[in-house]
């Protein structure tokens, strides 16, 4: 039986992003997490065997967001949805949307917004064609799409 457990709205403060300023003074970073659970039910149908304590769920974003350094909010989603899958075994897929409120940005605008899905879907290209990586740091990993590699 499959199902799926959402947080939303899930907020932190760290230190992500490419500018000096952003590592040192940090700022709120929002997280919504959508996991699919592939758990069984016992043979008389009470009991879920398998299911994820949403309470760890979030403890494990809250790893990973507080945890190191990471330039893109790209790779700091896609690191969120690869600890989700790789922590829990019943996870079988992680979509996590993360949005960035104070943004190095010359205008007016709430937040800028990412999703990320771990594993990725079908339609990626190639990932050895298509990683780029941040010259600064060795965490930076997005998949490029064909037109821009």
């Amino acid at each position: 039986m499959r199902y799926v457990i959402r947080l939303n709205n899930c907020s932190f403060f760290a230190h992500h992003g490419v500018f000096d300023e952003e590592g040192r003074l940090g700022q709120r970073f929002h997280v919504d997490a959508e996991v699919v659970v592939d758990a069984s039910v016992t043979s008389d149908g009470r009991a879920i065997v398998g299911t994820v304590d949403y309470g760890e769920i979030f403890r494990e974003i809250e790893r990973v967001v507080r945890g190191r350094r990471r330039l893109l909010i790209e790779s700091l989603a896609l690191d969120i949805a690869r600890a989700l899958c790789d922590r829990f075994a019943t996870v079988v897929s992680a979509h996590i949307t993360l949005r960035k409120p104070s943004v190095p940005i010359d205008g007016i605008l709430d937040y800028v917004e990412v999703q990320m899905s771990w594993p990725p879907g079908d339609g990626i290209c190639n990932a050895d064609d298509a990683v780029s990586r941040s010259a600064a740091h060795d965490d930076a990993i997005i998949l490029l799409e064909p037109e821009h590699r």
